[in-house]
C-alpha cells in the first residue's frame, strides 16, 4: 500500500535534479534561517521601522517580502535543472499570492470589530475571528485565479477533492511525530508558544458567562485547526498544483522555502521542520494531485502540540 509513496519520492528526486538541485536549495533554505535566526532580522530590521510610524505598512511588507523572496530560488533551481521555460507567469503567481498572504496576515481590523463588545469577550472573539479571517481574505482571492484558469480546473478547486485520497502513510507519519511534539512539549520554547489559546483568558470568559471552560476552548481549538486548511490550500494548494501546471515539480523546493518563511515567529525547532515538511507534503500533493494529506497531517500535527502543551499546563497547576 506503500509502494507508491516511496515512487512519489525516488521520482521527485529524479525529476528536480538529483543532488546537486537539493544541495542548492537546503543551502538555500540554510540561508533563510540564518538571515531570520541568526541575524534577527525580523527584530534588528523591521521593528525599527514600525516604531518609525509605519507600523501596519512594516508588517504588510515585511510579511510580503519573507514570503517572495524565497521564491527567488526558481531562477536558480531551473538553470541548475536546464528547464526555464514560463519563469515568467511563475513569479507573477508568486507574486500575486505574496501579496494575498501578506495581507492576511497583516490584516488587523478585526480586533477593533471585537472592541465592540466588552471585555473579556471583546479579545476572545478577536483572537476567534484572528483563525476565521483567512477563509474570506485568502480563499476567495484563491478562487478568483482559479476560475481564471483553465488548466488547473482538472485537480479540482486547487487540489480540494475527494478522489484518489488514501490516508494511511499519513497516519504512519502522525504516529512518528507524536514522540517528537511529546519531548518538545517540556521545551521552554514550545511552552511560550503553546498552546495557542491563552488560558487566562478562557477561565476569564467561563466565569464571566458562567460556562464551563471547555465550551470556549473547544470553540477556539476548532477555529484554530480549521485555519489549517486554508495554509494547505495555499502552499500546497495554490503554490504546488496551480504553479506546478507551468514548471512541473520545480515548485516543490521554492513553496518549501517559502513554508519555512511562514514559520519565523516559531521555535527555530518548528521552523527548520517546516523545510522538509514543506518538501514532503509537496511532493505528496504534486503526485497525488490533492490536498488533504497536508490537511490531515497539518491539523494532527497542531492538535498533538495543543493537547501536549495544555498537558504541561496541567502539570504546573498541580
Amino acid at each position: 500500500m506503500l509502494k507508491p509513496y516511496f515512487r512519489f519520492f525516488l521520482e521527485a528526486f529524479n525529476d528536480l535534479g538529483k543532488w546537486k538541485v537539493h544541495l542548492a536549495f537546503l543551502a538555500w533554505a540554510g540561508i533563510l534561517l540564518y538571515l531570520n535566526f541568526g541575524l534577527d532580522l525580523e527584530k534588528s530590521v523591521f521593528q525599527s521601522i514600525k516604531t518609525n510610524h509605519y507600523g501596519r505598512w512594516a508588517n504588510f511588507s515585511y510579511y510580503f517580502s519573507i514570503q517572495f523572496f524565497p521564491f527567488l530560488l526558481c531562477p536558480g533551481l531551473l538553470y541548475l535543472k536546464n528547464h526555464q521555460k514560463n519563469l515568467g507567469p511563475v513569479l507573477v503567481l508568486a507574486f500575486i499570492g505574496s501579496l494575498v498572504l501578506a495581507f492576511d496576515r497583516s490584516f488587523i481590523l478585526h480586533y477593533s470589530w471585537a472592541r465592540e463588545y466588552t471585555y473579556p469577550l471583546s479579545r476572545f472573539l478577536g483572537q476567534c475571528l484572528e483563525e476565521l479571517k483567512s477563509w474570506i481574505i485568502m480563499v476567495l482571492p484563491l478562487g478568483l485565479i482559479w476560475l481564471g484558469m483553465k488548466s488547473w480546473k482538472k485537480d479540482g478547486f486547487l487540489g480540494v477533492r475527494i478522489k484518489n485520497v488514501n490516508l494511511k502513510l499519513y497516519w504512519i507519519l502522525l504516529a512518528g511525530m507524536l514522540p517528537l511534539v511529546f519531548f518538545a512539549s517540556f521545551s521552554s520554547g514550545f511552552q511560550s508558544a503553546y498552546p495557542r489559546f491563552n488560558d487566562s483568558l478562557i477561565q476569564q470568559v467561563s466565569q464571566a458567562y458562567q460556562i464551563n471552560s471547555v465550551w470556549p476552548i473547544l470553540t477556539y481549538e476548532i477555529l484554530y485547526l480549521a485555519d489549517f486548511f486554508t495554509v494547505e490550500l495555499f502552499f500546497r494548494g495554490f503554490l504546488i498544483l496551480g504553479i506546478s501546471h507551468f514548471i512541473g515539480p520545480q515548485v516543490i523546493m521554492p513553496m518549501a522555502a517559502s513554508y519555512c518563511a511562514l514559520h519565523f515567529g516559531k521555535p527555530f525547532g518548528e521552523a527548520l521542520s517546516s523545510v522538509f515538511g514543506g518538501y514532503i507534503l509537496g511532493v505528496l500533493a504534486y503526485y497525488t494531485r490533492n490536498i488533504w494529506g497536508g490537511v490531515f497531517i497539518h491539523m494532527g500535527i497542531a492538535g498533538l502540540m495543543e493537547i501536549f502543551a495544555f498537558f504541561q499546563i496541567l502539570i504546573q497547576k498541580d
